[in-house]
């Protein structure tokens, strides 16, 4: 390291399973110190935590500050509880989310979570913009939302108050109603619902095989339109389901920063894309 640059330590707690959560942090920072910004180095400091266990959390956060880090970031919000904000709200260490979780009321930030931000979108921003799409710019009258979890529902908030007022045109399933034969939703979506607009909460990892099933019961056929809902379902194999069968519009919401620069702000923009052989829009806010 250049003697001229000055070191800063900086934190991270991963679960044991988020190694793509843990890549995307290694890749970031090592772009940062490429850039040579301020004559700043960061070196990071990354413990690893088996389950949501807040006494070992509480270890591995003391740890991190005894070694001197400037700042924290996670655990995500598999952590039930809060501790690592407390113990920074309490030593003034920064202390950086970067995912969903269901939003700290303002007694809880004056108190307890002054050094803790979460640079992720909130949940109103995120159900505000889904309101956006699917209300005003695809005009939606009558569709069906498949939901995994409760905080799934919390996204959606907005188009929820559709369902409060006409549950005739807005429909609810929760997915694992029917874990022990998920066929069974995609029948009723068929043949009793008729429905032909689909919002899909789920995560990545499962958005594949659910839609797998789906198309059995024809649901990826010729006018019937998806809206996947988690900001990570472009990082689902999609493509790999394509075939004859596969004649269904979906639309994807990811976030994307198009500065080369990521210090430098630019004008929010909306790009659509057509991913061939199969039709998936992606719309970047």
């Amino acid at each position: 390291m250049d003697e001229r640059k000055t070191e800063v330590k900086v934190g991270a707690i991963f679960f044991k399973n988020e190694e793509a959560l843990e890549l995307s942090f290694d890749a970031a920072f090592q772009e940062i110190n490429n850039l040579k910004l301020f004559e700043l180095h960061f070196v990071t400091f990354k413990r690893y935590i088996p389950n949501d266990d807040s006494y070992v959390l509480q270890q591995l956060t003391c740890e991190l500050i005894s070694n001197g880090v400037a700042a924290i970031f996670g655990p995500t919000s598999k952590a039930s509880n809060d501790i690592v904000a407390l113990i920074a709200n309490s030593t003034g260490i920064p202390h950086l989310q970067y995912d969903w979780n269901i939003e700290t009321t303002i007694e809880q930030l004056q108190l307890n979570h002054r050094m803790s931000v979460n640079v992720a979108p909130t949940l109103t921003a995120i159900s505000k913009a889904y309101w956006d799409i699917i209300k005003i710019n695809y005009d939606w009258k009558t569709f069906t939302i498949f939901y995994r979890s409760e905080q799934g529902l919390t996204r959606l908030q907005d188009l929820m108050g559709i369902h409060t007022v006409n549950k005739d045109a807005i429909k609810l399933k929760r997915i694992t109603d029917y874990s022990q034969d998920i066929r069974v939703l995609w029948k009723e979506a068929a043949e009793a619902l008729h429905e032909q607009r689909f919002i899909l909460d789920c995560d990545p990892q499962s958005l594949v095989d659910l839609l797998n099933t789906a198309k059995d019961f024809k649901l990826l056929g010729p006018f019937k339109q998806w809206f996947l809902t988690h900001l990570d379902s472009h990082s689902s194999s999609l493509k790999l389901i394509y075939n004859e069968q596969f004649k269904a519009n979906i639309t994807g919401v990811r976030l994307k920063l198009n500065d080369l620069n990521p210090y430098e702000r630019r004008k929010t923009r909306i790009t659509l894309i057509d991913v061939s052989p199969v039709n998936v829009k992606i719309v970047f806010f």
